[in-house]
């Protein structure tokens, strides 16, 4: 995982929101002022130490396309597939930014959407001597969507538009 001062949005970033930071998120009228909480939640360093934060090192949209066309167990979860990053709620149309926010009561069934798609499933998707980073990306979205799940969070995704 990328430390804190190394992350862009433009690369994506992936992060929990627990009750407290979605009220201050949903307080936020303006794309300005948007975007000054997603900066302090990026400047957060609890976020990351904790696993709460993960860089997507601009391997999302990569990782959404297989989500969203992968062979699954259920085709009941692909829907809960699509939301795993760029799916959820947009809370933004800035031009220079997107914001997306998958809400607590949805984000158990992405994390047992993710949790039921094969690993081998997305390697056969991808060319593992240079797309690597897409895997890595999807065992940590599984992971911050479990965290998400127990703790009753949301899920915002931050990237360029």
């Amino acid at each position: 995982m990328a430390a804190m001062n190394d992350v862009d949005f433009t690369q994506g970033v992936l992060m929990v929101f627990d009750r407290d930071r979605s009220k201050q998120l949903f307080g936020a009228k303006d794309p300005e002022s948007l975007r000054q909480v997603l900066e302090a939640a990026r400047a957060d360093r609890v976020l990351w130490k904790d696993g709460l934060a993960v860089s997507c090192g601009g391997a999302a949209d990569r990782l959404q396309v297989i989500l969203s066309e992968c062979e699954v167990p259920d085709e009941a979860l692909r829907p809960a597939l699509e939301q795993a990053f760029t799916g959820g709620r947009v809370l933004s149309e800035d031009t220079s930014f997107q914001v997306y926010l998958v809400r607590p009561d949805i984000v158990p069934h992405v994390y047992d959407a993710l949790k039921r798609v094969r690993s081998a499933t997305v390697k056969s998707h991808l060319d593992l001597t240079t797309e690597s980073h897409v895997y890595d990306l999807f065992l940590s979205a599984r992971a911050i969507y479990e965290v998400a799940a127990d703790e009753r969070s949301a899920i915002v995704y931050v990237g360029s538009a």
